[in-house]
């Protein structure tokens, strides 16, 4: 009936004892953000890989948005919300990302 109170009753503030536990979020956005790269780039394997042209890995370096217009190969069957590898044309791998598109 008071849901403003459900932390007071898990962290049981009027007594001794304490039930569960409780992890509670940092506000500092900067922080979130670096999590999510990290996320992004080490801790999912990519379902597939787009090459790039030099214009395109321009543009991803300036951290800009990458059209299909500088993507020159797809290699693997990924859905959108997939992480993919993206290559530049001398096979380096420039960057990790989620897609937007199949």
């Amino acid at each position: 009936r008071h849901p403003e109170r459900m932390l007071d009753f898990i962290l049981n503030r009027d007594a001794e004892s304490r039930i569960g536990t409780v992890f509670l979020a940092n506000a500092n956005k900067d922080i979130i953000r670096r999590g999510r790269k990290r996320w992004i780039a080490f801790g999912l394997v990519p379902k597939g890989s787009i090459v790039i042209d030099d214009g395109a890995v321009r543009a991803v370096r300036n951290k800009k948005s990458l059209f299909a217009a500088g993507i020159r190969e797809v290699e693997g069957n990924f859905l959108a919300d997939s992480a993919i590898s993206v290559f530049d044309q001398s096979g380096s791998e420039v960057a990790r990302g989620l897609t937007n598109y199949t």
